[in-house]
């Protein structure tokens, strides 16, 4: 069943869709060589259990554009196998000890193949404040014209997904998307042309 307010093609709910979500997540600052290394270990994971088929994802240190503040960013875009892509855009906030800890992000999702399109988007970018700890991220939800539907959901931080989870879900989403006939989308398509529209995807960071 195809659920067109939150763009899925199974009709799953948030804490069903991206595995962990809805269920508290531990985030805790950890030593940036440490935080890199698991970064590649769960890449490679994803490689391995042939989720994803390449990534350009790349850390780059400096201070952050708005805030000024130290930390590492981590942008690229990851490819999964059956044509979805997630654009990753994650800040790391460093302490005088050299520990990093996540402060802003933009997991955007689309489809590349079937009909490109936007799938979801995670972010936090109307928080700015360095000395402030992140209390939650809007989740954006696209219909098939790839424009934005209902007002975002907010999201508690401890809850929002780990990366790894959210890839997983990009290829799931991709996959079922693939197998729908023309007829479907055209289906689809219809019942998406009735739905409000509050705007088009926003690239801001």
């Amino acid at each position: 069943m195809y659920d067109r307010s939150i763009q899925m093609v199974d009709g799953l709910q948030y804490s069903e869709r991206f595995g962990g979500g809805g269920r508290p997540h531990t985030r805790k600052p950890h030593r940036y060589e440490n935080y890199q290394e698991v970064h590649a270990n769960q890449m490679n994971k994803l490689r391995e259990a042939e989720v994803v088929v390449s990534d350009d994802l790349e850390f780059e240190g400096g201070p952050h554009p708005l805030t000024r503040a130290d930390g590492f960013l981590l942008s690229g875009s990851v490819y999964t196998k059956s044509g979805g892509v997630l654009e990753v855009t994650k800040w790391l906030q460093a302490d005088e000890r050299g520990n990093v800890l996540s402060k802003h992000y933009r997991y955007h999702a689309r489809l590349e193949t079937h009909e490109e399109r936007n799938l979801f988007r995670f972010d936090n970018c109307h928080e700015n404040s360095p000395e402030k700890p992140v209390q939650s991220i809007h989740l954006h939800r696209f219909n098939v014209g790839g424009y934005e539907v209902l007002d975002p959901l907010n999201i508690p931080h401890l809850e929002l997904p780990w990366m790894q989870e959210i890839i997983e879900s990009v290829e799931e989403l991709a996959a079922n998307s693939a197998k729908l006939t023309g007829p479907q989308r055209e289906v689809i398509r219809e019942q998406e042309a009735h739905l409000p529209l509050y705007g088009v995807v926003h690239e801001s960071l």
